[in-house]
């Protein structure tokens, strides 16, 4: 450009040489005055064409500088719209991303929603915070995402959500290696679906599941139906959206509390649980108590020494005492075999099992009676009415013994005067010979009499025995009747001479 505009300058200044000739200096030959005038014109007119020359090279510099100027302008605007074309190259990590999508696409293609169109990605670099919104498509390379029902492929970057917890409410996440800070280490999905490819990233269920950890084992206390494994687990359990799981407590424990969050829990009339509606990933605490022994005899009275066995949950221990204090490890027995109950005692006993609540304790009191019926001699006929005596009920224990009734019974008992049937009561250690008293009735006939004297008591035992009374004939009686077998075993020869001689005798009397 340079050389071009050099050439034309020297060709301007030739033509106005030439301009400035004479005529006469072209048409006829000159003298020597002639030829130094010209000689001197000639010389001006080169003094003059070489000034003209380096005007013109000065001209041509700066013309070429501003011609530069303007070709570098127009290359950095040229740059500036090809930056802004929509059809322009994505940058590495951008294509690192999308192969990354992709490849989650085709991990779980069923479970992926159809994604919007490239071109209307959102691409958030380095140190950048961005908020997705619902139907944002997002490519995360190594800043910051607040996601809001958004879909997210992230690249290394920080993934936070309501203050740097992940709770993906109804979006998708995809952690390529990335950290999702997630509450501890737990995805509260809430209906929506994660993937993890390599990522940190604890927690991945299908769309409308939930975690459920239990606080405890609780299989030895408990039956609790509803809950599904988690996939590719060995003990992760979930339940869906629409699910309800019921804790039923085994036969021997009762659930004393239950707590969860994130979900509803509620007891039924039967001492069960009812879980439902949960709305994040969940923690079920259950607290469960042995129920208290059961006593294989009621309490109350007895007429005879008792063998009280003790039962409860199978694995449970039993620790028991006989004198009505709450068992300790001073003042207690370790149950192993019946209680003998000789004279009464008050029994006290709780059930111990590991993992969970000592029993509440169950008691009894019992008493052991000793029942005495009166014996009358026998008597003669006319005899007058015999002297009552007293029915004897003893109790050598600590406790109480109630007699609910005394009643008699049988062919002869109205042969009898009972005179009182209702209850009564024996202090601990005392006897009771006053209560209840007996007595034959008055000029019986000869012969033998019985009836049944029959106790009942407040336990539900009883005590029967007979009671006797004899009859017998005057003593004359017996003498008359042997005459008059000794005159039925006579022989028939000497009966025979008494008649002959009656028979001789009535002819001298007449």
């Amino acid at each position: 450009m340079k050389l071009k505009k050099q050439g034309l300058a020297l060709l301007l200044v030739l033509m106005l040489l030439l301009s400035l000739l004479p005529a006469t200096a072209l048409a006829a030959p000159k003298g020597p005055k002639e030829d130094a005038e010209e000689a001197a014109e000639i010389e001006a007119v080169a003094e003059a064409v070489e000034a003209e020359e380096a005007e013109a090279e000065e001209f041509a510099g700066e013309t070429a500088e501003e011609i530069a100027a303007e070709l570098d302008a127009a290359i950095e605007a040229l740059e500036e719209q090809t930056e802004e074309a929509p059809d322009a190259e994505i940058s590495a990590e951008e294509a690192e991303t999308e192969e990354a999508a992709k490849e989650a696409e085709d991990a779980e293609p069923a479970e992926e929603e159809e994604l919007p169109p490239l071109p209307d990605a959102i691409y958030n670099e380095a140190e950048e915070t961005l908020y997705a919104r619902e139907g944002d498509l997002v490519f995360n390379n190594a800043g910051t995402v607040y996601n809001n029902a958004g879909t997210v492929y992230n690249n290394n970057g920080l993934v936070y959500n309501n203050g740097g917890l992940v709770y993906n409410n109804g979006g998708t996440v995809y952690s390529n290696g990335g950290i999702v800070y997630n509450n501890g280490g737990k995805v509260y999905s809430n209906g929506a679906v994660v993937y993890a490819f390599d990522g940190d990233v604890e927690t991945s269920l299908i769309a409308g599941y939930f975690r459920v950890t239990l606080a405890g084992d609780y299989s030895a206390f408990a039956q609790i139906d509803g809950l599904e494994p988690e996939p590719g687990t060995e003990d992760s359990l979930m339940m869906s959206r629409d699910s309800l799981v019921t804790i039923t407590p085994k036969e021997g424990f009762s659930i004393v509390s239950a707590r969860a969050d994130g979900a509803k829990l509620s007891k039924n009339e039967d001492g069960s649980y009812t879980l439902s509606d949960p709305s994040a990933a969940l923690e079920l605490a259950l607290s469960f108590r042995a129920d208290a022994p059961v006593f294989s005899l009621a309490e109350g009275t007895y007429a005879s020494a008792q063998s009280l066995e003790l039962t409860a949950p199978e694995g449970a221990a039993i620790y028991y005492s006989v004198d009505g204090q709450l068992p300790d490890e001073e003042n207690s027995f370790l149950y192993d075999e019946p209680i003998a109950l000789e004279e009464g005692a008050v029994v006290t006993a709780v059930a111990l099992f590991e993992g969970a609540e000592v029993s509440e304790p169950a008691s009894a009191s019992y008493a052991i009676v000793t029942v005495t019926i009166p014996s009358f001699e026998a008597q003669e006929e006319g005899y007058s009415t015999p002297a009552a005596q007293a029915i004897r009920v003893e109790n050598p224990g600590p406790v109480v013994a109630h007699v609910e009734s005394v009643e008699l019974s049988g062919e002869d008992a109205s042969c009898f005067t009972l005179n009182r049937g209702s209850s009564g009561r024996v202090g601990a250690a005392a006897v009771n010979d006053s209560t209840w008293v007996l007595r034959p009735a008055a000029k019986l006939e000869a012969g033998t009499y019985t009836a049944l004297v029959t106790l009942s008591f407040d336990s539900g035992d009883s005590y029967e025995a007979e009671l006797s009374f004899e009859v017998t004939a005057p003593a004359e009686q017996p003498e008359a009747d042997e005459a008059e077998a000794s005159v039925e075993d006579a022989p028939a020869e000497a009966v025979e001479a008494e008649s002959d001689a009656e028979a001789k005798e009535a002819p001298d009397a007449a």
